[in-house]
């Protein structure tokens, strides 16, 4: 193969969103934990990024992240947009779970290799830490004509009363 063509084939994969996981890195734990971090104490905020192929007479392709109106999740959600793949929306959730304490990304690793269930798990990103906040990740695969939806709510506990 010419150098030329090789370079343009390589240009064409990388730019595919199917090698998000590879492109992105770890930047999705960083905006995780940012996102995660700046909730509130006592509350729980949620985000929800669907993607998937529709069905005429509907949109062909949707790709969308709703928060529930907080400035966090608006800045998760501006990350997760153009970041995350609007075709495989299981490339989004193994991301999400790789940010995860090792027994909960192994759990929800293994349930997402269970090809149209549903997977959830409930977690901490840093393992043992006493304030940490509790995460939970939902992934719910869309049939043919219905979107795939990754549900990220963080639950921050509230302030102790010591």
């Amino acid at each position: 193969m010419k150098p030329g063509l090789v370079a343009i084939v390589a240009v064409a994969l990388l730019s595919c969103s199917g090698f998000a996981d590879a492109r992105a890195g770890d930047e999705i734990c960083t905006d995780l934990a940012h996102f995660a971090g700046a909730v509130p104490p006592g509350e729980t905020h949620t985000v929800l990024l669907q993607g998937g192929w529709g069905v005429p007479p509907g949109p062909l392709m949707r790709h969308e992240c709703i928060h529930s109106g907080s400035a966090p999740g608006k800045i998760f959600c501006d990350y997760l947009l153009p970041n995350s793949s609007w075709e495989t929306g299981v490339r989004n959730a193994r991301r999400a779970a790789r940010c995860l304490a090792p027994a909960a990304r192994d759990d929800m690793l293994r349930q997402l290799s269970e090809d149209g269930k549903i997977a959830e798990v409930k977690a901490a990103l840093i393992p043992d830490a006493l304030a940490s906040p509790e995460i939970t990740l939902r992934f719910a695969p869309g049939a043919l004509g219905e979107v795939s939806v990754l549900t990220v709510s963080v639950a921050q506990p509230p302030l102790s009363a010591h």
